[in-house]
């Protein structure tokens, strides 16, 4: 203590223990998405896709001191539609036994589909999660698995792809198909029978990835997915005909009608009435590019000829283009594909 009516310079010792601030963990890297520790957690795991957590929360506006939501000790896993996709993005950062703070903008709450936020939440609300990852249980790494067990766990994936794809969460269904199809590339340990098994769920899981890539206009994903079946099973006609739907929606013609026709060659195949319809447009699309061609082209015929009308010396010509027809104009009444299509297999 400094007596009074002195003079003094006071000098203080002090020991920094932490040091809290914000890190911008989103993906655009503009603050949508940041995270604050407040505990560290233990080890170097971070939880990953399908991971099943152990996790509490308290959710708070920013700004306000009123819970609203709090939850403790939830068993949750990720990807599992119970969590907003931006506070899963922010678990996916954490650790086993780390607690912080998930500070999320409005924009980057995700659709009202993907998650429904609590009741008194306003739209502008910057949210504040106080979440403690306090366990995570990861599936088991494929190298551990037997045959049996790795077809098991993919057979899981796809029944649970399934369920979500029926309520259209077409991206998350995407991510458990191609969990399933990563169990099955593997061949150790495996009898004849189990490799034949695997390779029949492949291409289900294959040909169901471009049912979602279809839904969400991805068609050059819907090729490559098509393209992998086909190289095993070359007369495969969901393949065929859902890989002549993306090569029409890219206007490679001549690619989809040789996908279509070898839907169509195949005589009684489920298939082939949507492969018909699916033909009609790709007709219809090289019909109107003909007549498109052939009145440029005879405009340029045209001018030729005229021009060669001024040069008495020479013999006129006259250049006659020549007409493109097709026999595959669309009937009337077309429709949209539908069926085969988008239905993803069983």
């Amino acid at each position: 203590q400094v007596p009074e009516g002195v003079s003094a310079t006071v000098n203080y010792d002090g020991e920094l223990l932490s040091w809290w601030e914000w890190k911008d963990i989103s993906r655009a890297t503009d603050k949508s998405l940041e995270k604050m520790e407040l505990q560290k957690g233990a080890g170097w795991e971070k939880p990953e896709f399908d991971t099943v957590m152990t996790l509490s929360w308290q959710l708070k506006a920013e700004g306000g001191d009123a819970v609203l939501e709090q939850k403790t000790d939830c068993a949750v896993a990720m990807g599992s539609e119970a969590l907003l996709p931006a506070l899963e993005a922010g678990l996916a950062t954490m650790k086993a036994g780390e607690q912080a703070l998930i500070r999320i903008q409005p924009h980057a709450r995700g659709t009202a589909e993907e998650y429904s936020l609590p009741d008194g939440v306003a739209e502008d609300a910057v949210l504040v999660y106080d979440v403690t990852l306090t366990s995570f249980e990861t599936p088991p790494p494929v190298w551990k698995l037997k045959g049996h067990e790795r077809l098991e766990w993919a057979s899981k994936r796809k029944a649970e792809g399934n369920e979500l794809f029926k309520k259209g969460k077409n991206e998350r269904a995407r991510k458990k198909y191609q969990s399933g199809i990563g169990y099955l590339e593997s061949e150790y340990e495996t009898t004849e029978q189990q490799r034949q098994e695997a390779q029949d769920l492949k291409t289900t899981l294959h040909l169901n990835v471009a049912a979602v890539d279809i839904k969400r206009g991805m068609w050059d994903e819907v090729i490559k997915s098509c393209t992998r079946v086909l190289k095993v099973a070359p007369q495969n006609t969901k393949a065929l005909l859902r890989q002549g739907k993306a090569y029409n929606e890219l206007n490679e013609l001549l690619e989809a009608k040789r996908s279509l026709q070898a839907v169509l060659d195949q005589d009684g195949a489920p298939e082939v009435a949507d492969a018909r319809k699916e033909m009609a447009k790709v007709s219809k699309k090289v019909k109107a590019q003909d007549d498109k061609d052939r009145k440029a082209f005879g405009g340029m015929f045209s001018r030729v000829n005229l021009e060669k009308k001024e040069e008495p010396k020479e013999t006129q010509v006259d250049i006659v283009p020549e007409v493109v027809t097709d026999s595959d104009e669309p009937p009337e009444g077309a429709q949209e594909p539908d069926g085969n299509l988008y239905f993803t297999e069983a």
